[in-house]
């Protein structure tokens, strides 16, 4: 098997992936991986290509936020920030059900402990969550994949460009003192305790090229393969919301009153701009019917946000928003790491393969079967990617190519509620991702 190389009787299922780059749902991560070239497959025998239906989903009242310009009073009476955030953390599949937002956080005090609840009396998660397909983070190179795209290959050359239009993270981040008590301890006197929230979305142009190079080998049924990447984009839109809430407790260790700073940075066309890139590497080996695959994303990477910031403190914003330049640059790699086994017992052939991916901050997991019978294809899978998920299709193949529908199930991003959608799958005959 050569690297890239449009050769239709080598190529092969890609390695526990989906046979198309990127997604939402369940192993979209996998597509981030620039091995994966490698590993393209002829979409008449997978469940097929997703179709974006999350657009549709954000025409409704509850997840449009235009409705702010458009008709301000449905927008108050009807608007719900995490469904929104929801829907574009799944933009292939239309949310049935997305997450709502809370009525209230509560501080609840239990003698000398303290928790963050809901209204209904549910745990607010904390920690680092990504965004779509399980790789983007707010201010970070590590940008979602894109939701249309249009990929090419020439020989051992592997280009990807398309439009990207996701959640890009969030994180929850209560200070030392806070988390201690959070997980259990108590209170103390004359202590400040501090949690920091930070949400972004974001919209944009990327592409990437990557070139593969075969190493080599005295083992006759191994191939080994690196192929390094580079990832351009140029963002459209971005907006991010930071939230940072304090207290001091007195002399009785009960907390006093609260103080609250938020800000809220944006661009758009006409206001601001955002760019960047980073550079990732990749590495397969193939050892039939086995495939493996290890993968750093943003070994270094630049990101350039320049847009307006508004500032509120304790719920009274500040005239006006400034322009204001952010720059992160360096190296802050994600790690992914890949097995996957390929066979056949009669008609049934099988895919089935594992995923993971370790960054500083979250942990990544997933699993994947995919089963052919004649003209059946069906495909399972699941894991966690910051929230827990599972997917599936079922597809049939038609002369003109595959047609599928698929269920994905996932936990809300910032409770224990569960979203559900649906989606659609097509490839065309003889079409590749």
């Amino acid at each position: 098997m050569r690297a890239c190389v449009a050769d239709g009787r080598r190529r092969r299922a890609a390695a526990g992936g989906s046979g198309e780059r990127g997604g939402a749902s369940g192993a979209g991560f996998l597509g981030a991986q620039p091995g994966l070239c490698l590993f393209t497959t002829n979409l008449r025998h997978t469940p097929g290509r997703r179709l974006p239906l999350g657009p549709a989903g954000l025409l409704l009242p509850r997840r449009n936020p235009l409705l702010y310009w458009s008709d301000p009073e449905t927008f108050r009476r009807k608007f719900d920030f995490l469904s929104f955030y929801d829907q574009l953390y799944s933009p292939l599949e239309f949310l049935v059900r997305p997450s709502r937002s809370p009525e209230e956080v509560r501080f609840v005090i239990d003698g000398e402990q303290l928790r963050l609840e809901t209204e209904g009396g549910e745990s607010l998660r904390y920690g680092s969550t990504p965004g779509t397909a399980g790789i983007a983070l707010p201010r970070s190179a590590l940008i979602p994949p894109p939701l249309l795209s249009y990929s090419l290959h020439r020989g051992r050359w592997y280009s990807r460009t398309g439009l990207f239009l996701a959640s890009s993270g969030y994180r929850i981040a209560p200070d030392e003192s806070l988390r201690a008590v959070l997980q259990g301890e108590p209170l103390e006197p004359d202590s400040r305790y501090e949690a920091e929230a930070q949400v972004a979305l974001g919209s944009g142009l990327s592409s990437s090229l990557s070139y593969s190079f075969e190493l080599p080998t005295a083992l006759p049924r191994y191939s080994f393969y690196v192929v390094p990447r580079l990832t351009g984009y140029y963002r459209l839109a971005y907006a991010e919301l930071d939230y940072r809430l304090s207290t001091l407790t007195g002399q009785n260790a009960l907390p006093g009153s609260f103080r609250s700073e938020a800000s809220a940075f944006y661009l758009y066309p006409g206001e601001g701009w955002g760019g960047g890139g980073r550079l990732d590497l990749g590495t397969a080996v193939t050892a039939p019917p086995w495939r493996f695959g290890l993968s750093l994303l943003n070994l270094y990477g630049l990101d350039l946000l320049e847009g307006r910031r508004l500032d509120v403190q304790n719920l009274e914003p500040e005239a006006g928003a400034a322009a204001q330049r952010l720059v992160n640059a360096g190296s802050d790699p994600l790690l992914f790491a890949s097995a996957a086994l390929e066979g056949r017992a009669g008609r049934l052939k099988v895919v089935a393969g594992v995923n993971g991916g370790v960054h500083r901050e979250f942990l990544l997991a997933n699993a994947l079967l995919r089963l052919r019978w004649g003209r059946w294809v069906g495909e399972l899978k699941g894991g966690r990617q910051g929230v827990w998920t599972l997917g599936g299709s079922l597809g049939r193949i038609f002369g003109f190519g595959t047609a599928a529908v698929s269920m994905h199930l996932h936990s809300s991003p910032l409770t224990e509620q569960a979203s559900w959608g649906i989606g659609l799958r097509f490839g065309s005959r003889g079409g590749r991702p």
